[in-house]
């Protein structure tokens, strides 16, 4: 640069959590992105990715005419940090709805660049091209998201999770490891990446079991890595039946990654009946000979981590009825879930098997 010349700072909207921004480590993290950021708006997200938050973000975007998107949060803020990103220079950015039901598509060459800075570990939203999105009683995603141009993910900032969202973000990773390793789009890179997230995710989960409610940092290093990597393997192939089964999570109550955890069990039972998806887990199996049999590890694990946490480890004891596994089921045949190796169109057989072994 010549000596008149300067770097000139772009300027970026932040997307904040409401609650997660108040705690001191990710407050300092903004105090930081400040001193290399013009900070044109921050806009603070009050635990909903729906509509509403998503046109907020695209009009602070446009107001500021914001040059990046900066999410700082868990996996709603990061959605709705990723969809205002996207959105902020479409010209159909009011029709939300729109790019759920593919009335519109995202168009890559329009979106913001945007930066993940995650402070929980287990949505994997910092890596995928997806942002889930309330519409009505469920949620959709709006896809074709571009990648973030930086994934800033430090354990440290995840040091103020309770017990109970950290448990709970612990098995949705888990999960999707695990729903990724036995898709069919997941190629032998994809297959170790996701076993390699599993492998941390489990140890992590082990870790929080023994320990009860006191959460060590470096267990938070080790479920910080296996969710990062875990996000990096979903974001090139597709989950499987437990997150088919949790599109109406919030009709019940339940939060989208403690309804996942309380069907994981049952539902790799039904995803390993293929051979291909037996092996691949086998695979898993051999780098933890400490756990053995990965479906009895999950029968026992998973509902005891939950319990630790205070939360329920079945339907029945989160009050579901059994006429409310028919609705389910009959409810998600219409968004006709898919998976196995090779991939099928699931049955309302297969679904109701997953509901009533987690009943």
């Amino acid at each position: 640069l010549g000596s008149t010349e300067r770097l000139q700072a772009p300027t970026c909207l932040i997307v904040v959590g409401g609650q997660s921004s108040k705690a001191l480590p990710v407050a300092d993290a903004i105090d930081r992105l400040e001193q290399v950021f013009a900070i044109g708006e921050m806009l603070e997200v009050s635990g909903r990715a729906d509509h509403s938050a998503i046109r907020s973000g695209v009009n602070a975007a446009r107001r500021a005419q914001a040059d990046v998107v900066i999410a700082v949060g868990g996996g709603t803020t990061l959605d709705v940090g990723k969809a205002t990103a996207a959105l902020a220079r479409d010209d159909d950015a009011e029709d939300v709805e729109g790019f759920q039901t593919g009335r519109h598509r995202v168009d890559p060459a329009r979106a913001l660049p945007w930066i993940a800075v995650p402070t929980t570990s287990g949505t994997g939203a910092e890596s995928t091209n997806n942002a889930v999105i309330e519409l009505g009683n469920e949620r959709r995603s709006i896809r074709g998201i571009p990648p973030p141009k930086l994934i800033m993910a430090d354990p440290a900032l995840t040091d103020s999770l309770p017990f109970a969202p950290t448990a709970i973000a612990a098995v949705d990773a888990l999960s999707q490891a695990l729903e990724v390793l036995t898709s069919a789009d997941a190629s032998p890179i994809v297959q170790s990446l996701s076993i390699e997230a599993s492998v941390s995710l489990i140890r992590g989960i082990q870790s929080l079991i023994a320990a009860g409610a006191d959460v060590e940092p470096s267990v938070r290093d080790t479920l910080s890595w296996g969710s990062l990597l875990m996000g990096v393997a979903f974001a090139h192939a597709r989950l499987g039946i437990p997150h088919a089964l949790v599109h109406y999570c919030a009709r019940f109550g339940l939060a989208h990654g403690h309804m996942v955890g309380i069907l994981l069990p049952s539902a790799m039972r039904v995803q390993a009946g293929q051979p291909e998806a037996s092996g691949r887990l086998k695979r898993l199996e051999s780098r933890l000979p400490e756990v053995g049999d990965i479906l009895e590890w999950l029968d026992c694990s998973v509902p005891r981590l939950l319990a630790i946490a205070g939360l329920a480890t079945s339907l029945s004891e989160a009050h579901f009825g059994l006429e409310d596994l028919e609705w389910i089921v009959q409810a998600e045949m219409a968004h006709e879930p898919t998976f196995g190796i090779p991939e099928h169109r699931a049955d309302r057989h297969e679904l109701l098997d997953v509901l009533s072994g987690a009943f």
